[in-house]
């Protein structure tokens, strides 16, 4: 009986994390301005161009940042081109970002 549950249970463990891991994960680029950085938070308002890849007008509006480290470097009004990703749950974070001219 214990070996048919461990089975049983380990069937469902790595069941489940396969379709974690098979969750679709959106990615696209976009173009924009900062308009405020938030480094404690580890987040960055910016007002970017539409992103067709996500079908977003452009608009304003604030992004997670992967990593703190990515806040570095940056200032409000720089012009940045960022890579986004949106997972299955809709969480948005910005996963690489930097100033262009």
């Amino acid at each position: 009986m214990k070996t048919w549950l461990r089975a049983s249970l380990l069937s469902t463990a790595l069941f489940a994390s396969a379709y974690v891991a098979a969750a679709p994960m959106q990615a696209a680029q976009g173009i924009g301005a900062i308009k405020a950085i938030d480094a404690q938070a580890t987040t960055v308002t910016l007002q970017h161009e539409a992103i067709p890849a996500l079908n977003w007008p452009g608009m304003t509006m604030p992004f997670n940042l992967a990593k703190p480290a990515l806040a570095k470097g940056l200032a409000v009004g720089q012009k940045v081109k960022f890579d986004v990703e949106m997972d299955s749950n809709h969480q948005i974070s910005i996963t690489a970002i930097h100033p262009v001219k």
